[in-house]
């Protein structure tokens, strides 16, 4: 099977309508992708479930509040 790759604004819409906590977007991602989903960035490419997780969050692109996982839509570029 071809491993998936997905841009990270999937995931990060998925956040803007159904924010959940880290082990609800890991399902999600599971099941919506695969298991061999990697992930791009308008700028970084092939990062894993994990490495996507800690660019969204040391970019402010999600926030987390009470373990609830949701868009941070100021820090979202428009394209």
């Amino acid at each position: 099977m071809m491993t998936r790759n997905v841009h990270a604004h999937k995931v990060l819409n998925q956040l803007d309508v159904h924010p959940m906590n880290e082990a609800q977007l890991r399902e999600w991602i599971s099941q919506e992708f695969g298991d061999d989903v990697v992930f791009h960035t308008c700028r970084l490419q092939d990062l894993s479930v994990d490495a996507l997780f800690t660019f969204l969050q040391e970019h402010n692109k999600v926030l987390v509040e009470e373990g609830i996982w949701s868009l941070n839509k100021e820090k979202i570029c428009q394209h």
